[in-house]
């Protein structure tokens, strides 16, 4: 047997014409909308929703920046840099005499230190921070020399 679902007034059947004049007095009702009722990529919807609840501009910017923060620190950045640049220079070499990944990172040692918190590092744990660094960087600040400079990397 199937469970009678109770309709909640104004918010399971909004009329989609006439949608900014009709919920104009329903501050307080649940936030819960039927798709359809709403466009996302409207701007007036958008405001006329953060009107309806009481939301102010500075709300939504929290939420926003909260959760898309960055969260690759300018160590990491700039320890990301050095191994790419090293990385570079090794593939410019013949072939006979490149080295591979792993001991590219590892020559960088004393610089990865001088960026890192981890003062003694194992070559394990030095070649994880490398590869970490170069997997979290933005790749546009590794190959772009000119993005560099104007975010002081």
């Amino acid at each position: 047997m199937r469970k009678k679902t109770k309709l909640i007034p104004f918010v399971d059947y909004y009329p989609l014409r006439n949608f900014k004049e009709r919920v104009k007095d329903l501050r307080n009702e649940p936030t819960i909308l039927p798709p359809g009722t709403i466009n996302k990529n409207s701007w007036p919807d958008i405001v006329a929703y953060c009107q309806l609840h009481g939301y102010k501009p500075a709300d939504i910017y929290k939420l926003i920046f909260d959760r898309h923060k960055p969260k690759t620190k300018r160590e990491t950045i700039k320890i990301a840099i050095l191994v790419h640049d090293a990385l570079k220079r090794n593939e410019k070499q013949k072939k006979v005499l490149r080295k591979s990944e792993h001991w590219v990172i590892l020559s960088c040692r004393k610089e990865i230190i001088k960026l890192n918190k981890n003062k003694h590092p194992t070559d394990l744990q030095l070649y994880r921070i490398g590869k970490k660094a170069l997997e979290r960087a933005p790749q546009f600040l590794l190959l772009d020399k000119v993005a560099r400079k104007k975010f002081g990397y």
